[in-house]
């Protein structure tokens, strides 16, 4: 098995252009990136975290004199887009981008995001957005960011590429990095799972140095060009294990415990907070049954 690891956690500056910062989604530590792109006339946000996150957030910008000019969605659930009328309310200037499907969902936001009630309501309408589609460039300023339409986990999934560092932001467009593996992006409502492998041969195709993800951290050179097809067998893996669980009629809460068991066999971990691992697995199954694999 193909171990993956980190190359950056810790917050902060780590190159000229760019910071990592941790949202602590939901409490827990290393479960939600937030990324600030700073070129030479405008500075860029990518994701929002939710409402809660993304007050504290916003304080914090202020705090360090980072107040983005630009925000950028890679997609509508509520973990990436969930606090954008916070940053819209608290920097009245900022321009929201993100891909055209992405418009409606977002101002249906509460009845887009209710298959995660457990732990998101009430989200606000977001309106107000521009709409960017397969590659559209955002100028920063000296420092150019390409769009990818990188669908499957959702219509409307964009990945971001910083030309000039050669850092590929991904949002959850191929899953997310846990400590040794990479989860599925099987996520309800709208997760297909065919619009999902054309996506890990796209990005196979796109010339990138840095993985960023958003749940979390970045990966180098060797890790990040493995990437989409790790990935591709972690969906594979994950995908079959669960539909051959939910088919033998296993109760959810018979699959958390198998699904925790099979982690800890993979000496890999799930950065709990408030999200648990019987949350996760339902979300899951949802998705899995959004596609019509179940």
């Amino acid at each position: 098995m193909v171990i993956i690891m980190p190359w950056i956690l810790n917050e902060g500056k780590f190159n000229n252009n760019t910071y990592l910062f941790d949202s602590f989604l939901c409490d827990a530590e290393y479960s939600m990136s937030y990324y600030i792109l700073q070129g030479t006339k405008k500075r860029a946000l990518i994701d929002t975290s939710g409402p809660i996150e993304a007050e504290r957030f916003a304080k914090r910008l202020k705090n360090l004199n980072l107040i983005p000019d630009i925000l950028i969605l890679t997609h509508s659930h509520w973990d990436h887009a969930g606090g954008t009328t916070v940053f819209q309310k608290r920097f009245p200037n900022i321009e929201v981008f993100a891909a055209k499907p992405a418009i409606e969902s977002l101002k249906n936001n509460s009845k887009y995001n209710e298959g995660f009630s457990e732990v998101i309501t009430d989200l606000e309408p977001v309106e107000n957005i521009t709409p960017v589609k397969e590659r559209d460039t955002i100028d920063l300023g000296g420092m150019e960011l390409l769009i990818y339409e990188t669908p499957g986990h959702t219509n409307c999934s964009i990945s971001i590429l910083d030309q000039k560092n050669m850092i590929l932001y991904l949002g959850d467009a191929l899953g997310n990095l846990w400590e040794k593996f990479i989860s599925p992006p099987i996520m309800p409502p709208e997760f297909s799972q065919e619009k999902l492998l054309s996506t890990f041969n796209k990005v196979k195709n796109i010339d990138y140095s840095v993985i960023a993800f958003s749940h979390y951290g970045l990966l180098t050179e060797d890790s990040a060009k493995i990437l989409p097809t790790y990935a591709k067998f972690c969906y594979i893996f994950w995908r079959d294990y669960f539909i051959s669980l939910l088919e033998k009629n296993h109760r959810t809460e018979d699959v958390v415990n198998s699904f925790i068991d099979r982690l800890h066999e993979l000496d890999s971990f799930y950065p709990e907070g408030k999200i648990t691992y019987k949350m996760l697995v339902e979300w899951i199954i949802k998705g899995l049954k959004s596609a019509g694999l179940i």
